[in-house]
């Protein structure tokens, strides 16, 4: 699903082309030719804000593996000690 932003940035563009050339006609072969960098742009945005959300999740889950760690070494010192 695409950022609200990109979206934004893809609704301006088609405003201004339809402002600045009114017969579409005429704008068909610039708008092909501009989608695909355009797109490209928007999958970008959106690989990054993917990247950005798996970094917060591994920063806790590493927290989470170290109390983890610390308390099976924990209970294998209590074990080794109860022999």
């Amino acid at each position: 699903m695409p950022q609200p932003e990109a979206v934004d940035r893809l609704g301006v563009v088609a405003i201004v082309v339809a402002i600045a050339a009114p017969n579409v006609g005429a704008v068909l072969p610039i708008l092909l030719v501009a989608a695909c960098p355009l797109m490209m742009l928007v999958m970008m945005g959106g690989m990054a804000g993917m990247t950005r959300g798996k970094e917060t999740a591994d920063t806790a889950s590493s927290a989470d593996n170290a109390e983890e760690v610390a308390r099976l070494r924990a209970e294998i010192d209590e074990l080794r000690t109860n022999r």
